[in-house]
């Protein structure tokens, strides 16, 4: 269930379940609801969300309120929150690490070159 709500006085604006794209098939035949979110951020109309109990990155388009991606992610450990630095993603641990990754869909550039996109798995950096 993806939530809003209204920045003013938090106040639920509109909720809708997520469907899974025609182009993607989760891991191991996997429901969505399987997937225990425990940190999400907005970006150009796309919602990331880190999955606690898969490693996972979901990637939602919010416009057509489907799931267009699902990345692994390789040498993270309990994340905790999400946030987005520019090209960045910023996965927050709880013994104190953060993980800088890629932002699916995003080369990284010259400047980043230790961030890491392959395939459906994003590797953290060392």
């Amino acid at each position: 269930m993806v939530s809003r709500f209204d920045a003013a006085d938090f106040t639920l604006s509109s909720e809708f379940l997520p469907r899974v794209g025609p182009d993607l098939t989760l891991a191991d035949e996997r429901s969505l609801a399987e997937y225990v979110v425990t940190g999400a951020v907005v970006e150009d109309g796309l919602l990331y969300a880190v999955s606690a109990a898969y490693s996972t990155l979901l990637v939602i388009d919010l416009a057509s309120k489907t799931v267009v991606g699902a990345h692994s992610i390789q040498g993270i450990e309990q994340p905790v929150g999400l946030a987005s630095r520019g090209r960045e993603l910023l996965i927050a641990q709880a013994d104190g690490r953060v993980a800088v990754v890629a932002r699916p869909g995003i080369t990284p550039g010259p400047e980043d070159p230790d961030l890491a996109l392959g395939g459906t798995q994003l590797t953290v950096p060392n």
